[in-house]
């Protein structure tokens, strides 16, 4: 999942830690996959315990396969089923995608989440953590990066223990050509060495 970050006017300082970890890591994915919210939040679900490369692919066979959501909310689990056959739980998956779709339909032609921009952080994040299948991290990603509204980074911690050279803590050891080539150089221009 992608965030946007601009935490308290920092952007210089993200937007120097992102170039420095893009010329250590230089396969790293694209910087920005902005997604409409439905869109986001299929990804979402799709990426749950996947791999990111695994759950892109099972993204692009839907999209290769339908012109748009209602098409998959309208097609046989089973269909769905065998595009998304590699995700984790692919199954259940795509049946809680069709179920949410459907949801997000209530009645009109075409699945939509249009109508979270109208309400608070708050209410749109219960709003969606009240659909089955929509859990806190998947509610945080549509509202973070389609809905337009900001939602605490409360995985940073874990999502941090994936870099090479994090703690468990999420901290960075003091040593290592990572942190002299990515964290160091930060710390020094911030005084905090």
């Amino acid at each position: 999942m992608q965030f946007t970050l601009d935490i308290d006017g920092h952007t210089p300082l993200i937007e120097d830690i992102d170039a420095r970890l893009r010329h250590h890591f230089p396969d790293f994915p694209p910087r920005y996959l902005i997604l409409d919210p439905v869109s986001q939040m299929v990804m979402s679900l799709l990426g749950g315990r996947t791999k990111t490369h695994v759950s892109r692919a099972a993204r692009a066979n839907i999209i290769g396969h339908f012109r748009n959501w209602s098409e998959v909310r309208d097609a046989d689990a089973d269909h769905v089923f065998s595009l998304i056959r590699k995700v984790t739980w692919a199954e259940k998956k795509s049946r809680s995608i069709k179920s949410i779709l459907t949801r997000l339909s209530d009645g009109s032609e075409r699945p939509s989440l249009d109508h979270l921009q109208d309400m608070s952080v708050q209410r749109a994040h219960e709003w969606l953590e009240n659909i089955k299948g929509i859990g806190p991290k998947i509610a945080a990603a549509v509202l973070n990066t389609s809905a337009g509204q900001a939602v605490g980074p409360d995985r940073v911690p874990s999502i941090a223990t994936a870099l090479p050279g994090m703690s468990a803590a999420g901290s960075v050891p003091l040593c290592g050509s990572f942190h002299r080539s990515v964290i160091g150089p930060v710390r020094q221009a911030r005084n905090q060495c």
